[in-house]
């Protein structure tokens, strides 16, 4: 950086503007302003600076009354002036003399070479040719590089399996050959609307290679078929296709009717995980829903099971098998699939009562002060069937009935039957994390209090779920 260190001194003539420096370098430091008045009188005086480009003066420091013979430090701080600023300082009246003392950096690489630097060779470069580091002289020297660029337009059609893949590359022009169904080169996708678009792959195991269209659907099944077993991580070997399968086909993970991006999307989130476990994410729930049911009569001295038909519930079925019996136990099976799903490795699940719309049932009471209560049975079963324990009941909700006749029963609230709980009244230890689990069985029972009572269903819902 070069520094010139300079000083100059300014004395007014009259009141007017008097201009005391422009900044013509990089930039310039104002060590300090003194003032001497040396008119005879007190004099006010200020220092004015216009940024460059601008004509407009700001001022920037301000004296009033400097005494007649004195010497004033107008700077408490250094004033640091770019290139195009000016200073001035105005008194009201003359012999009021600055003396600013200042440095400039005349540092400008206008003008200059980098061959001026002493790591850098004073050998005239040629045309095409760069700057690289040599050790011998401990300088850098020109040099023509070594490396080209090819021009892939004219690379030619596949014609045998040894063709690079940068043919990849070619002829970006147009979306014919992806949507025409034979087999052409690769064409630009980034344009039009095709209504199917297929992708080209290659095989180059082959001598000669001829391209093969794929779709988007026959993609994930190649993904799927051969390495499913290891993308699940199961050691059974007993992963079903048919678990992957939703109402679009084999590879609709997400059940939306086609197979498409999102499906992508869900394989790759799950690619390399492990699926089975305490760790896994894939349990989704299952719920019976019912919009009816059939009138049944209750007693004060027996639980009777609620009945319904076939017309009267519909059935979500998760990650488990679902089996509704409407003619005999008038119950609802939720049974683990094979692994990934075995149920019992789902943590934190529990079930689940509540009312779509808050109409539980209607209710035709047979007596004033009448009172009813709802309860839940669940009984756990093993692979073959064979019941775990006993069975656990809950009792979701009791109700009195001021009136005898029928009443909707609206707002029985929700009841969680967690596993914990149900551990405990179906006396199996971990509940439905057993490790013999394999099934729970609902069924909804109600009795009266006194007297006889009719009810019938209206849109209770029973689902397994998952904290």
């Amino acid at each position: 950086m070069a520094l010139d260190y300079k000083s100059i001194s300014v004395t007014t003539t009259n009141a007017s503007p008097t201009f005391i420096y422009s900044c013509g370098v990089t930039s310039t430091i104002i060590k300090s302003i003194l003032i001497h008045n040396d008119s005879g009188t007190s004099r006010d005086m200020t220092l004015n600076l216009a940024k460059s480009g601008s004509a407009s003066y700001k001022v920037i420091a301000k004296i009033n009354t400097v005494s007649q013979v004195a010497v004033d430090q107008i700077l408490t701080e250094p004033l640091v002036m770019n290139n195009g600023d000016v200073l001035q300082y105005q008194a009201n009246g003359a012999n009021v003399m600055l003396t600013m003392n200042y440095v400039e950096n005349t540092t400008s690489f206008v003008g200059h070479s980098v061959q001026e630097l002493t790591d850098w060779s004073s050998t005239n470069p040629t045309d095409g040719q760069i700057p690289v580091w040599d050790n011998a002289t401990g300088q850098y020297v020109p040099t023509t590089s070594g490396a080209t660029l090819t021009d892939t337009s004219g690379l030619p059609e596949q014609s045998s399996g040894t063709e690079p893949f940068n043919r990849y590359m070619k002829n970006l022009d147009s979306l014919t050959a992806l949507t025409d169904g034979s087999a052409n080169s690769p064409e630009d996708v980034l344009s039009g609307t095709p209504s199917n678009v297929n992708f080209v792959v290659e095989n180059n195991t082959l001598s000669p290679a001829p391209p093969q269209k794929v779709t988007f659907d026959q993609i994930i099944q190649a993904l799927m078929v051969s390495p499913l077993t290891e993308i699940a991580n199961d050691p059974n070997n007993n992963l079903s296709l048919a678990t992957f399968t939703g109402s679009g086909g084999l590879g609709d993970f997400n059940d939306d009717g086609e197979v498409g991006s999102g499906d992508l999307l869900d394989f790759l989130t799950w690619f390399g995980n492990s699926w089975a476990g305490s760790n896994s994410a894939l349990f989704q729930e299952s719920k019976m829903q019912f919009s009816d049911g059939l009138a049944t009569m209750l007693n004060d001295t027996t639980w009777t099971t609620l009945q319904f038909d076939s017309a009267d519930y519909t059935v979500t079925a998760g990650t488990q098998n679902v089996t509704v019996d409407h003619t005999t136990n008038y119950s609802v099976k939720l049974a683990s699939q094979t692994s990934p799903y075995l149920l019992k490795d789902v943590l934190n699940k529990y079930v689940e009562l509540k009312t779509q719309s808050g109409q539980l049932a209607y209710v035709t009471t047979g007596m004033a002060s009448q009172r009813i209560t709802i309860r839940a049975t669940i009984d756990l079963y093993d692979s073959s069937d064979v019941a775990l324990g006993s069975q656990g009941v809950f009792e979701w909700k009791e109700q009195s009935f001021g009136e005898a006749g029928t009443h909707l029963w609206v707002q029985p609230g929700i009841k969680d039957i967690t596993n914990e709980l149900i551990a405990t009244e179906c006396g199996v230890t971990d509940g439905m994390e057993n490790a013999s689990f394999h099934s729970v069985v609902i069924t909804l029972q109600a009795k009266t209090n006194s007297g006889n009572a009719t009810i019938d269903l209206r849109t209770p819902m029973i689902t397994l779920k998952q904290l």
